[in-house]
């Protein structure tokens, strides 16, 4: 070691240790420097008199590399192993540099704290050394650090050392510089892999499995890469013979919109998943539109598509789709049906189903109820709530009746009543249900638009459904009924011409009344 060295490190151990300072610090030189710090200083914190010993901050061994230099510039090098070893060393570490400028007679201190930035260089270095120059000594490659004004100590040494231990935890540091070295560098993905797909496994099986319609797929070579600043480096060796791969996506959120011929629309929550490991102008690449129940598998032209459903009346699933598949198998029943996926960005693809679906009288009903309970709800609630098919049955019987009327428009009312009816301007009403732990209703308007006689039965006809109010509410289902007829009792009291309810505006206990052929009543008022 030069005399210029040896007196930098005596200058930095008198400075650590004056009697003025106010941290007490013990310097050690160190007996071998082959690891790059020439000290290690024993920093003892200040002693709070509000804690017991036993939770008082403990001893703070740190390690400081000395430096000094008559350069223009307050500049040193340092190895790249003795940097790396600074970096990645739970312990705080430190360069400091005298830089003896020949205007002064005292030499100018620098300090540098090993933290984000430091660290970060270092780590990068290394892993550029690594991947480009393997065989190369890390003890023969050099860093350069610079100091600036903002480095430069002013104070007693072991002070700002105590100060910069402080800012990055205290007791916590070596925590905090240890998650700080195995974050810095990474993105979002930390790693990649190479291996080998063995010819036994089309392309049509990768694109299928990346979509989650195949389990596995069988692999040989297997190796798993490091990604850290751009940069891969081999992490393992390949796996010998042959294994089972499974790769799991997540899909991109996107909507799904079924439009019928005559150009009805009902959106569906939806994923889009793409294969990644196939190019997208494949032959063999496809899409999948996950839907729950139901999912689509196309080609990007639109020139192939496989469209697949689950008729589980027990299976559990959003609401949206659910009605979605009733809808799509109803509509696709008697015509073709389009349909088009969405992103934030705007529309993505547009496919057209054959119309070669057999739906079920039930699933015609039950989407002409569902369409108008989302309708109720809006399609946030719609995504949250999950039911069956089975459980959406019993709640669909409450607002059948509803549903129809509001649907089909106009509607025709025919009974024999014992004595004439006095006029009125619309009938009204409400109905309710209750789905998952959300209860929904109406209140429900329809314009009396005639009335006539067939012998001894009158005839009234009614067009121009109207909802007045829709509720979406988490309550017990009695308290909602209680609300909902308070609601409709002071909605009819508001109008200034008379109006006519059926079963006392329940339209679902009319629905049961019509259904048990029982009588109803009607009150005008």
């Amino acid at each position: 070691m030069s005399r210029q060295g040896r007196h930098g490190e005596s200058l930095f151990s008198t400075l650590c240790q004056d009697p003025d300072a106010t941290t007490e610090a013990v310097v050690n030189k160190a007996g071998d420097d082959e690891h790059g710090w020439d000290h290690v200083v024993d920093i003892t914190p200040q002693t709070d008199a509000s804690l017991p010993a036993d939770l008082q901050d403990h001893l703070i061994q740190s390690f400081a590399q000395i430096k000094t230099t008559k350069g223009l510039r307050p500049t040193t090098r340092v190895k790249l192993s003795n940097a790396l070893k600074s970096a990645k060393s739970p312990n705080p570490s430190f360069v400091f540099l005298f830089h003896h400028d020949s205007g002064n007679a005292a030499p100018t201190l620098y300090g540098k704290h090993i933290w984000r930035n430091e660290i970060e260089k270092f780590l990068m270095r290394g892993r550029k050394a690594s991947v480009e120059s393997p065989t190369k000594a890390l003890y023969d490659v050099t860093l350069t650090i610079s100091f600036s004004a903002e480095d430069q100590i002013k104070g007693h040494p072991s002070d700002w050392m105590l100060e910069r231990i402080k800012e990055r935890g205290g007791g916590n540091y070596a925590a905090n510089k240890l998650n700080l070295v195995r974050s810095v560098g990474y993105g979002e993905f930390t790693h990649d892999a190479k291996f080998s797909i063995p010819a036994s496994a089309s392309v049509k099986d990768i694109v299928l499995h990346e979509l989650g319609l195949i389990k596995d797929l069988p692999v040989t070579d297997f190796t798993i890469l490091d990604k850290r600043f751009g940069m891969n480096t081999t992490v393992s060796k390949p796996q010998v013979g042959e294994g089972r791969l499974e790769v799991s996506s997540e899909g991109r959120p996107v909507l799904l919109k079924l439009i019928s011929n005559d150009l009805s629309e009902f959106d569906i929550s939806a994923e889009l998943k793409m294969p990644k490991m196939v190019p997208f102008d494949h032959d063999d690449f496809r899409f999948r539109i996950d839907a729950g129940c139901f999912d689509i598998i196309a080609h990007p032209k639109g020139e192939a598509q496989t469209i697949n459903f689950s008729m589980d009346l027990d299976a559990k699933g959003k609401l949206d789709q659910k009605i979605g598949l009733l809808t799509y198998l109803s509509w696709s029943s008697s015509e073709k049906t389009t349909f088009e996926l969405y992103s934030d960005e705007g529309k993505l693809f547009t496919g057209l189903s054959d119309g070669s679906t057999n739906a079920a009288p039930w699933m015609d009903e039950l989407s002409v109820v569902g369409c108008h309970i989302i309708d109720l709800l809006g399609p946030e609630k719609s995504k949250e709530i999950e039911v069956s098919f089975r459980d959406f049955e019993r709640s669909a019987k409450d607002m059948y009746l509803a549903s129809v009327i509001s649907k089909a428009g106009s509607f025709r009312l025919q009974a024999d009543f014992s004595n004439d009816l006095e006029e009125f301007s619309h009938l009204v009403g409400f109905a309710f249900t209750q789905v998952d732990n959300w209860c929904v209703g109406a209140l429900y308007q329809i314009e009396h638009k005639a009335r006539g006689h067939d012998d001894d039965i009158a005839n009234f006809y009614f067009s121009y459904p109207r909802i007045v109010k829709s509720f979406a509410l988490k309550r017990a289902k009695g308290d909602f009924a209680n609300f909902i007829k308070s609601e409709f009792n002071e909605f009819r009291r508001r109008f200034n011409t008379p109006t006519a309810v059926v079963m006392d505006g329940d339209l679902t206990e009319w629905s049961k009344a019509m259904n048990e052929n029982a009588a109803i009543t009607i009150d005008i008022s």
